[in-house]
C-alpha cells in the first residue's frame, strides 16, 4: 500500500501536475497555476481584497486562454485596472458583452444581464497576447470578467 502510493506521488511529480486549485473552473487543463497565468498574460493582482476569484488557464495549439472573474469594491477596481495599465475602450449593453465572442463562457459559467452597461477595459500595450476585461460597475461589489487569448 505504502509502495502504491509513493509511486502515485512519484509519478504526480514528474509529470508536473499541479494540485487541485478550487478556484479553478472545471475547464481548466492544469498545467498552469494562477500565479503563472497572471504573469503570462502581465497582470497583477491589486494590495485589497478581492472576493470569489475564479480561473481557468486552457492550453490549446497556440498557448493558453485566459479566464479569470472576482468581485471587489470600487477602489480596489480601479487599483486592479491602474496597475495593469487597462483603458477603457467603450461600453457593452449586451448579454454577450466580449467583442470576440467565444465558445467556452458557458462552460465556466459567467453570464451577463441583458440591458446592463457593461465597461470593456483593454491593455494599453500587448505582446503577443491580448485581454479583455468587462466590468460590472452597476452591482456591489462590482465585478470583472477578464477573458485573455493569443494572438
Amino acid at each position: 500500500m505504502v509502495a502504491v502510493v509513493v509511486l502515485a506521488l512519484s509519478v504526480s511529480t514528474l509529470s508536473g501536475c499541479k494540485t487541485d486549485d478550487e478556484r479553478a473552473y472545471s475547464i481548466d487543463t492544469g498545467d498552469m497555476s494562477l500565479d503563472e497565468g497572471l504573469e503570462l498574460y502581465g497582470l497583477g493582482m491589486p494590495d485589497c481584497p478581492v472576493q470569489k476569484l475564479r480561473y481557468a488557464l486552457v492550453g490549446m495549439w497556440g498557448g493558453h486562454d485566459f479566464y479569470l472573474r472576482f468581485s471587489t469594491d470600487a477602489a480596489c477596481m480601479n487599483s486592479f485596472l491602474d496597475i495593469n495599465d487597462l483603458v477603457d475602450i467603450g461600453e457593452a449593453a449586451s448579454a454577450e458583452p466580449f467583442p470576440h465572442g467565444h465558445p467556452k463562457l458557458s462552460d465556466v459559467g459567467w453570464t451577463f444581464r441583458e440591458g446592463v452597461s457593461y465597461r470593456m477595459h483593454h491593455p494599453r500595450d500587448f505582446g503577443g497576447r491580448d485581454l479583455v476585461a468587462v466590468i460590472d460597475s452597476g452591482v456591489d461589489p462590482q465585478v470583472v470578467s477578464i477573458y485573455g487569448f493569443p494572438v
